[in-house]
């Protein structure tokens, strides 16, 4: 399930209006929904959303009174979320990448909360600490981080034990669940929700 940088590219370069990949979603992912409406993310809070794509959950969450930056390695996906969704002050797009030791200002500090909804499970594992450290260095005591991921050929015990080992020494493991379904064009997809707090 691990894409190069240039599969993506190549993905956001051809992306219309009316995309149409088997993982697009029009609005938030329904385990971000339902996170928000448990009232798990603090309301009013600011969040990073790491693999933000076109944007359309950013916008979402922003409608919703969070204060969102999200950023992605694709200029392609930024340019259409700042086409769609850029206004006045929220939310925020920027190009950057997860794996990277370099960030534009506006995700340098750290934030009440951090999203991925989909970025993890395409990052190769050798770059998995990388991305640790960068989540470690956008976060703070308190932060709450939700990790959406799919299962595909990962079995979901293998993906806990994953993000489990991986996370353990900084981050407090809150909850995890599996749900089928998440993916309109794709519900046989398993997808877990992981949803931590930074010691």
């Amino acid at each position: 399930m691990v894409m190069s940088r240039e599969y993506w590219r190549g993905i956001w370069s051809n992306a219309d209006t009316a995309f149409s990949s088997d993982w697009w979603i029009d609005g938030p992912h329904k385990l971000i929904r339902r996170t928000v409406e448990s009232g798990w993310l603090l309301p009013g809070c600011s969040i990073l959303e790491i693999g933000c794509g076109a944007g359309q959950q950013a916008n979402w969450l922003s409608q919703n009174g969070f204060r969102v930056v999200g950023f992605d390695f694709s200029p392609e996906a930024i340019d259409r979320a700042c086409r769609d969704y850029a206004a006045p002050g929220d939310p925020r797009f920027v190009v950057a990448d997860a794996t990277s030791d370099e960030w534009p200002d506006a995700i340098s500090g750290s934030f009440d909360a951090i999203i991925d909804a989909g970025c993890f499970h395409v990052i190769p594992h050798d770059q998995h600490e990388r991305y640790l450290a960068n989540v470690i260095s956008w976060s703070r005591t308190g932060t709450r981080y939700v990790l959406i991921a799919a299962c595909g050929r990962t079995a979901p015990a293998q993906r806990f034990h994953q993000v489990r080992i991986l996370f353990q020494d900084h981050f407090d493991l809150i909850s995890c669940e599996e749900s089928l379904g998440c993916l309109p064009r794709r519900p046989d997809l398993k997808m877990m929700v992981f949803r931590l707090q930074r010691r």
